[in-house]
């Protein structure tokens, strides 16, 4: 499927973290694209995000291979507390700290399929907003990386929030993780 044109994801009334992403400016769509695709797990369409990286794969990848750097990008983990030993070997899980004070949940992340340097697949759960299945696709493309971002609620009270509403936020939200990445991966120290 072919990418459409970068879009500004928009906001949605009521949300505390879409607005105070989108009102941090920090949304970058001349940088990241936005598509509709076909999740290979069912029938609805989840939300895509990509975006080139002046890195090769292995450099992203190194960023995620590496559990306790989760936090520094992940827009969402205050902090990462445990990582399991032999991260991310399927199976294995990182333990992040989600949220914003005074209202942290204890979250958990556990890795479910490895290509590595090209491919991990997460499923990330924290009560009480459910769990949600994260793809991090790594393309070698142009001397750099295209990192395709799919995430899309899989169980849980997330999952009823109706589409229209939930894809705008995850929308948002990983326009930001994409971005940074992309600053560790290249050694810069966020914007």
């Amino acid at each position: 499927m072919t990418p459409t044109p970068p879009t500004a994801p928009i906001g949605v009334p009521g949300c505390a973290l879409g607005a105070a992403v989108l009102a941090s400016g920090a949304v970058d769509s001349t940088a990241t694209t936005v598509r509709q695709a076909q999740d290979d797990g069912g029938d609805d369409d989840v939300s895509v995000r990509e975006r080139w990286l002046p890195a090769s794969p292995e450099a992203v990848w190194e960023q995620l291979a590496d559990g306790w750097r989760y936090a520094d990008f992940v827009v969402g983990s205050a902090h990462v507390r445990r990582v399991d030993p032999g991260w991310p070997r399927p199976g294995t899980s990182i333990h992040p700290v989600v949220g914003a004070w005074p209202l942290l949940r204890r979250g958990r992340t556990t890795s479910e399929e490895v290509g590595a340097p090209h491919r991990l697949v997460l499923t990330a759960r924290s009560w009480p907003l459910g769990g949600a299945r994260v793809v991090f696709d790594l393309l070698p493309r142009d001397g750099g990386t295209l990192v395709r971002l799919t995430e899309d609620a899989v169980e849980g009270p997330g999952r009823l929030v109706p589409r229209p509403l939930r894809d705008p936020l995850i929308s948002a939200r990983n326009t930001e993780t994409l971005r940074r990445l992309e600053d560790l991966a290249v050694g810069r120290k966020h914007r």
